[in-house]
């Protein structure tokens, strides 16, 4: 993805709702889009530590994950 499609992107949706997806979907792959989820967290959404907010994210998805198979019921 190009810095115009990103545009375009920001011009269809709203800063939030991109945000929101980018946190479940990109942030969680860890290592696979690193490079690419620190640019976007401080260039795109203004986060301060960029690093951190990630692993942040990144943790809270595993930590529901793991919860998920916690709360099936057989």
């Amino acid at each position: 993805m190009d810095w115009d499609d990103i545009k375009i992107l920001f011009e269809i949706y709203p800063k939030k709702q991109i945000k929101k997806v980018w946190k479940e979907k990109l942030c969680p792959l860890g290592q696979y889009f690193g490079r690419m989820n620190i640019l976007y967290a401080s260039v795109l959404f203004d986060v301060k530590n960029p690093d951190r907010y990630i692993r942040v994210q990144r943790n809270k998805h595993i930590r529901n994950i793991t919860n998920a198979d916690k709360r099936v019921v057989y």
